[in-house]
Order: C-alpha cells, then sequence, then structure tokens
C-alpha cells in the first residue's frame, strides 16, 4: 500500500486531532476501522498524553472478520488495556444504523472512505451522528473531490496523498 508510511500517517492523524480531555466521557466513533489500529492509537493517546480515562471507541466495519481481529486483540491480546473503552460492530458506513443521532465527538475514517459505494451517504451519516461541534475527521490518500452542504453552508474538501481532513460538523483542513 505505502511501503509502510500508512502507519507515519495514522500517528500523524491521530496527533493531528489530539483526542481526549479529562474526564468528558468523550465518544469516539471509528468507521471502517477494521482491527483497531486507529481505534488503538485514539485511545492511548487520549489517555497518555491528555490524561483522559473515560474515552470510548467504537469501532464499525462491516467485514465482520476483521472486526473479530480487533476483539482478539482487546481479549487475548497486547490491547488488554483496553477493555471496557473499546467495542467492535459490525455496520454500514453508509448507514450507521444503531448510532443515535448526535451522540459522537469525533468521528474517524481512515483509508476506509475509499471502499464505500456512496460516499455522499456516509457523509450524510458522518453530519448525523456528529454532536453540535463534532468533529469529523478522514484519512485518505491519492484523489480529490469537494463536497457541499449548500443548507448550512459548509463544505468538506478532500485531498489527498496523505491529507487529513477534520471537521468541525464538516470544516476542514490539512
Amino acid at each position: 500500500m505505502s511501503l509502510y508510511t500508512h502507519r507515519l500517517w495514522k500517528d500523524h492523524f491521530v496527533r493531528t486531532l489530539n483526542p481526549g480531555v479529562p474526564n468528558s466521557n468523550m465518544q469516539i466513533l471509528d468507521v471502517a476501522g477494521g482491527t483497531g489500529d486507529i481505534a488503538f492509537r485514539l485511545l492511548e493517546h487520549a489517555t497518555k498524553l491528555n490524561n483522559d480515562n473515560t474515552a470510548k471507541v467504537r469501532v464499525v466495519d462491516i467485514n465482520e472478520k476483521m472486526l473479530k481481529f480487533g476483539r482478539r486483540k482487546v481479549e487475548k491480546g497486547d490491547m488488554q488495556n483496553w477493555q471496557g473503552r473499546i467495542q467492535f460492530e459490525q455496520g454500514n458506513a453508509e448507514t450507521l444504523e444503531g448510532i443515535g443521532d448526535e451522540s459522537v465527538d469525533l468521528y474517524t475514517i481512515a483509508f476506509g472512505i475509499r471502499n464505500v459505494t456512496h460516499i455522499d451517504r456516509v457523509l450524510k451519516s458522518a453530519y448525523r451522528v456528529l454532536k453540535p461541534g463534532g468533529v469529523f475527521a478522514c484519512l485518505v490518500s491519492n484523489h480529490w473531490r469537494m463536497f457541499t452542504d449548500e443548507r448550512n453552508s459548509r463544505s468538506l474538501q478532500i485531498q489527498f496523498l496523505p491529507q487529513f481532513i477534520t471537521d468541525t460538523r464538516l470544516r476542514c483542513y490539512h
């Protein structure tokens, strides 16, 4: 994929987001999160750098086999310290069924957006689940598009190689 530079990109992505505020009960949703690579980094950053022992991550992915591997890391592997703060569940990024409206502080999707059928539906679902002031963050590579929510004069620009897009209910920077 990237001669292992994707690991550096993931680390930079998490540092840029700087998740965690002590005792905030931050709710993080990692969409297309697979085995939990980003989720584990988010929890580690929140805990070790921001002294946040309450942040929780919900990993949603359509591929149950990937999720099973992530669950095994928590149950039997080197990620047992995150038990109770991370959960893995099968779901579709385009609908996010079972995730309440305005319930997420930070929505991340790293590289997975390239695998969805309808990016517009993913963005609509992201907007629905984000709390007002919540952050949308996307890590992608090698493409560029512009999405606009004309009702609210919001836009999301996706530029790649790698670009780090964050958005307060769809505000972006890189």
